[in-house]
């Protein structure tokens, strides 16, 4: 992707959603690469990257379940990055993570429990979190 930045330098059209790509975490991608053999972290963050490409997109929320499974934690303050972009933007995103980076992050935590499916779906803890990390 760095080559194909280079080569397309004066061509803004390819270069913004280029250096998005890179941004969050996927330079490591080939142009024409097949989407079917990537990971469920990684399909959320070309999502979230084509998100970003809409700049004036605003007052949308976002609901986003797991977007941290399989990412290495270099990855994930990438898409903490990501998240705080969109919010920066005027979006709210609603998440359903396990991650401890993930949860540090986060604005106002809910957690639902105390089990899973039927067991679970009661709000256990909820609660304004105030050492939020830019």
């Amino acid at each position: 992707m760095k080559e194909a930045l280079a080569f397309f330098k004066e061509i803004e059209e390819i270069t913004t959603p280029l250096s998005i790509l890179m941004e969050v975490g996927l330079s490591y991608l080939k142009l024409g690469q097949n989407l079917v053999k990537i990971s469920g972290g990684e399909a959320t963050r070309l999502k979230l990257a084509k998100e970003l490409m809409i700049k004036q997109k605003q007052n949308t929320i976002y609901l986003i379940d797991e977007p941290t499974t399989g990412l290495h934690f270099t990855d994930i303050e990438k898409l903490i990055l990501l998240f705080q972009k969109l919010v920066d933007f005027g979006n709210t995103i609603v998440l359903i993570d396990h991650n401890k980076q993930i949860r540090q992050n986060c604005d106002w935590l809910i957690e639902l429990g105390p089990k899973a499916a039927k067991e679970g779906g009661n709000v256990m803890r909820q609660e304004k979190i105030t050492t939020f990390h830019d």
